[in-house]
């Protein structure tokens, strides 16, 4: 009928239709080749893209499973141009995530840098909680793969308090995993094991939650198939009641029906049994994971201290040795201090040398504290005799101390500091 109303976008309809069924049965190269034969009879079609950036979008998933990296490119390229002239801000945004997603897959670091630019951008602008996480999560993996841890933090930070707030848990268990990763390569060990227990604890708690629903399902199903089978027993006692007939083959038909059933259920509890012991198994090794990695957290907590210890030791002699500098140079100022005032005691009052000599004057200027050269004058009876002597080092002592002793220069004296 769609054939011959040459319903192009009908047929173009029912061929994605087709695919997505082959999509879900795991026949990919089904999938393409109709997904394929719908996107042709659109674009034929006087109606030409509508619905196609759907077909475009399931083609472009089909192309992914098979690891055919070059072509989801280009038809996800082509679809961003489809969604751009349709004005759709939420596809265009979910599109560039996606994309992100395939270039980090193949290692395209800087078109996905470029292109979570793209989609931060966009959704920044939006008001949908969902956009946003997904435009962090891949702006972090983009961050991460280029090596800037920080960056990748924030971003996992964001995004885990979105997925927080919209109680998203499956995303949450994946981004407390990659913040685990990124805190695991900067060494910082405390936090990798926080967000590394997190995952655990929240993985198992999914785990947990499907596995009540999948025992509460099966007990559900077998309450209802053991109701069924019981009304049935029960009709069929009445029918026996009332006509007395029963066929053997019919009765042999129950029993296998009875023991098939029977089968399939232990078979089902032998399988649920053995994959909660894979289970179990997973969670002990990822137990002795942990372990491992508190221990080296504890190591580096050792060595940490030990070098605190170290520092302060060293820091306490430092302070030791400095007391000491300043005591010692505390003696010797004092010295030279004491030095300088018994130098000025024995020098000659100025206005006794203008009493004495008319017309002069004294520039006396020391360089340090104590000065080298000093100058005397001793009155005779009918004149006055003015000499200067210079010495240094140790001879300023002798010096001075031969000035106070016989109130002259000693020639010894004067030789010796010379």
């Amino acid at each position: 009928m769609l054939e011959e109303d040459k319903d192009t976008v009908g047929i173009s309809t029912q061929l994605s239709s087709i695919g997505v069924v082959y999509y879900k049965t795991g026949n990919y190269d089904k999938a393409i080749e109709y997904y394929d034969k719908s996107i042709r009879l659109n674009k034929l079609s006087k109606n030409a893209g509508s619905g196609l950036s759907a077909v475009l979008n399931n083609l472009a998933g089909a192309l992914m499973a098979k690891k055919d990296y070059k072509r989801t490119k280009e038809i996800m390229l082509e679809t961003f141009e489809l969604k751009k002239k349709e004005n759709d801000v939420f596809g265009l945004a979910s599109g560039y995530i996606n994309y992100v997603r395939l270039l980090v897959e193949i290692n395209d670091i800087n078109e996905a840098a470029l292109y979570a630019g793209k989609a931060l951008e966009i959704a920044e602008q939006m008001n949908d909680d969902g956009v946003r996480s997904g435009a962090y999560d891949v702006a972090a993996d983009v961050a991460y793969q280029k090596k800037q841890y920080k960056e990748a933090i924030g971003f996992y930070n964001k995004a885990i308090q979105i997925s927080q707030k919209l109680n998203t848990r499956d995303d949450l268990k994946s981004l407390y995993y990659d913040l685990g990763k990124v805190y695991d390569k900067q060494k910082n060990w405390e936090m990798a094991l926080k967000y590394h227990v997190l995952y655990t604890k929240l993985k198992d708690s999914l785990f947990s939650e499907k596995s009540d629903r999948a025992i509460t399902e099966m007990n559900t199903k077998y309450e209802a198939e053991k109701k069924e089978l019981e009304i049935l027993s029960l009709n069929n006692q009445q029918k026996l009641d009332k006509m007395e007939i029963l066929s053997s083959n019919q009765q042999k038909q129950k029993q296998k029906i009875i023991i098939y059933s029977v089968a399939v259920g232990l078979l089902l509890v032998i399988l649920f049994s053995v994959f909660i012991f894979n289970r179990f198994r997973i969670i002990r090794k990822q137990k002795t994971e942990i372990e491992i990695q508190k221990q080296k957290v504890d190591e580096s907590n050792r060595s940490l201290n030990e070098k605190n210890k170290e520092i302060s030791e060293q820091k306490d002699e430092i302070e030791h040795q400095k007391n000491l500098i300043q005591e010692s140079q505390k003696e010797i100022l004092d010295s030279i201090n004491y030095a300088k005032r018994i130098q000025e005691a024995i020098l000659p009052p100025v206005h006794l040398i203008g009493k004495k000599l008319q017309n002069t004057f004294v520039l006396y200027k020391p360089k340090d504290i104590v000065a080298g050269d000093f100058y005397w004058m001793e009155a005779l009876s009918h004149s006055s005799e003015a000499s200067r002597s210079a010495c240094e080092g140790a001879c300023r002592a002798r010096t001075w101390r031969s000035r106070l002793q016989e109130r002259s220069c000693i020639p010894c004296a004067t030789a010796a500091c010379a």
